[in-house]
């Protein structure tokens, strides 16, 4: 996703002396488009692109630019030490994919893409056990090449307060298919294993029977809490 100010990290070192040294933070303040695009239709709240852009210029957040690099380029300091990040492959990785006939077949790819990351995010590995309570997170839902997990759903959408909080950081779907395949993968990450449908329906049980066996000090305890919340709100 691209819009100006939007902050990222670089990947890659392809000019140290400049300021673009791999994790160095950095804003967009520009974007070069692929001579292929299609102009943007004006609907929806964003463009989708069809094809990467050519380029995209960012410059050092917070102002942080070299001042003795490049000093004799007279656009250099008003652009903010600004420069150009571009598409380039990744690493050759052998990928595994349905072949005909042989069952399987092994094929040496390359993915290619800007080398730009996330400045803001973090896993869901990251925020087991926190709480978002009232604060702005939002959520990448979509469905990644691999499948989707089931400890990435209940961990992510667990975190929020009610599910009237979850914010999500674009769309699941934008087709039919797209959708049938989405549904598909949340039904198949959300499935409950037997044994520990069992369980869980074991534990309500036990926990309804706990209430019922200590109603008086549930009641007690709750009338506690009125008392405590009211001297607060007094003070």
């Amino acid at each position: 996703w691209y819009y100006e100010g939007a902050r990222y990290t670089l990947l890659d070192t392809v000019a140290a002396d400049a300021g673009a040294c791999h994790n160095n933070e950095v804003e967009a303040c520009g974007l070069l488009t692929d001579s292929r695009e299609p102009p943007d239709d004006g609907h929806g709240p964003y463009w989708r692109l069809h094809y990467l852009p050519a380029a995209v210029m960012v410059r050092p957040i917070k102002g942080h630019a070299p001042n003795t690099v490049l000093a004799d380029l007279a656009d250099f300091a008003s652009k903010g030490g600004a420069f150009t990040v571009v598409p380039r492959p990744s690493p050759a990785a052998n990928v595994t994919v349905p072949a005909v006939n042989t069952g399987t077949a092994t094929k040496n790819v390359r993915r290619v893409n800007v080398p730009l990351g996330d400045y803001y995010a973090v896993t869901d590995y990251f925020v087991q056990g926190r709480s978002f309570k009232e604060e702005c997170w939002v959520a990448d839902l979509s469905v990644p090449p691999g499948g989707l997990k089931r400890a990435t759903v209940y961990v992510l959408l667990t975190r929020y307060k009610t599910l009237n909080h979850i914010r999500l950081l674009r769309p699941l779907s934008t087709t039919p298919d797209e959708r049938r395949r989405v549904v598909q993968q949340f039904l198949a990450a959300t499935k409950l294993d037997p044994d520990l449908a069992a369980e869980l329906r074991l534990l309500d049980r036990r926990a309804t029977a706990t209430r019922d066996r200590y109603a008086p000090e549930y009641e007690h305890a709750r009338h506690l809490e009125e008392r405590w919340t009211t001297a607060a709100t007094t003070t």
